[in-house]
């Protein structure tokens, strides 16, 4: 730009030169304008150029922020990459193993419900066999556990209860029976022959006597295990000392050693034999 006004300058000068010698006064008039023009015009270009530079100047800062956010920001990224492949990882490791806990659960569970199914048909088992043995004694009062094994039998049968609640009560029942086998215990009910009208009262000791009698002490039974039949009771005084075990059982007198009629055998071992 400034050879170009020099030049312009020169060619100025020469034409004033020239055109002075002429003396047209005029003429070097409008050449000296023009030549404030172009100044003029110079200047506000280069005031342009600077204008332009300065913004050059701050575009290129600005973008050279921008480069560092962009390589901040890129770094973040990464990192965040990193580290989401890493917890995918980590992730992944879980899931293998949550599957190989939940495979060992499914082993598991199905012992379980073999072993529940052993133990249901175990206890089903144990009701019908236990029931087959206390049918016979059923006279001694055991009706309830009776009924009781059955419908533990048909819940067991049906899986309307677990194997556990299931056990548990049949070794409830069995406790019932062995305290039943156990105790004195009277109680009324209808007399088990047509000879006695009316209710009687029953007693038996544990599951191996049982009598009863009427209630104004002038007949009574006692029960033949081995026959399974009521066998009645020949003498007054028996009839009597069955009213006082009855009274005993009862708390309703004192304590007193009364001779019962047992009709049971016992098996009596000699020293001898046992040597």
């Amino acid at each position: 730009m400034r050879v170009n006004l020099l030049i312009l300058s020169v060619v100025v000068i020469m034409s004033i030169e020239v055109y002075g010698s002429e003396e047209h006064e005029e003429t070097r008039e409008s050449l000296e304008n023009q030549i404030l023009n172009i100044e003029k015009q110079t200047k506000e270009i280069r005031k342009k150029i600077e204008h332009v530079l300065k913004k050059a100047k701050a575009d290129s800062a600005n973008y050279g922020e921008y480069i560092s956010d962009y390589k901040k920001h890129s770094t973040g990224l990464k990192n965040e990459r990193d580290s989401l492949r890493a917890m995918a990882a980590t992730l992944s490791e879980r899931r293998d193993s949550l599957y190989e806990h939940a495979n060992m659960i499914l082993l598991k569970s199905e012992n379980v419900r073999k072993q529940s199914n052993q133990i249901q048909n175990l206890v089903r088992k144990n009701c019908l066999e236990l029931i087959d043995s206390l049918i016979p004694m059923k006279v001694f009062n055991i009706d309830k556990q009776i009924s009781a094994l059955r419908f533990l039998e048909g819940e067991m049968n049906s899986g309307t209860v677990s194997s556990v609640e299931g056990l548990e009560r049949y070794w409830q029942i069995v406790a019932q029976i062995e305290e039943a086998s156990q105790k004195i215990e009277s109680w009324t009910g209808t007399a088990p022959e047509k000879t006695i009208k009316g209710e009687v009262t029953f007693l038996r000791l544990g599951f191996v006597w049982l009598a009863c009698i009427n209630k104004d002490n002038t007949c009574g039974f006692v029960w033949d295990i081995e026959k399974r039949k009521w066998e009645p009771v020949q003498n007054n005084e028996s009839l009597r000392n069955i009213d006082i075990a009855v009274k005993l059982s009862a708390g309703k007198t004192a304590p007193e050693l009364v001779a019962l009629p047992f009709n049971v055998k016992f098996n009596i071992i000699k020293a001898e034999e046992k040597q």
